[in-house]
C-alpha cells in the first residue's frame, strides 16, 4: 500500500515516462499538482483528443475521480475509485488510455 505521496508520484512518473508516446499518437495531455499546502493534496491529469476528453483527478488519501467526455454528443461519464497500490494506478491511467484511443462510433 502506498503513502498519499507515493501515490501521487506514482501518476506523475507514469505520466512522464509515457507522456511523449500519448503526444505521438496525438493525445494532448497536461499534469497538474495542487499547491504544496492544500490537504489533501491532489493531481490531475487531463487528455484530449478531437472526439474525446479523458481526466482524473487522484487525491493523496486515494480518492480518485476519472472522467470520459464524448465531444460529438456531450455524453460525460465518472467514475469514483479508490486507488491504493501502483498496479491500482497504473490501471486506472491505462484504462484512460485505451479509451482514448478507441476507435470512435460514426
Amino acid at each position: 500500500m502506498l503513502t498519499g505521496a507515493e501515490l501521487l508520484a506514482e501518476l506523475k512518473g507514469w505520466v512522464a515516462s509515457r507522456g511523449s508516446d500519448l503526444s505521438a499518437v496525438g493525445l494532448q495531455h497536461e499534469l497538474t499538482e495542487s499547491p504544496e499546502d492544500r490537504n489533501p493534496q491532489s493531481i490531475w491529469w487531463i487528455l484530449e483528443s478531437d472526439d474525446r476528453l479523458a481526466e482524473i483527478i487522484l487525491w493523496s488519501n486515494g480518492h480518485a475521480e476519472l472522467q470520459f467526455a464524448e465531444v460529438a454528443s456531450g455524453e460525460i461519464s465518472a467514475i469514483m475509485r479508490e486507488l491504493a497500490t501502483e498496479e491500482d494506478v497504473q490501471d486506472a491511467l491505462n484504462s484512460i488510455v485505451e479509451w482514448m484511443t478507441l476507435p470512435v462510433d460514426g
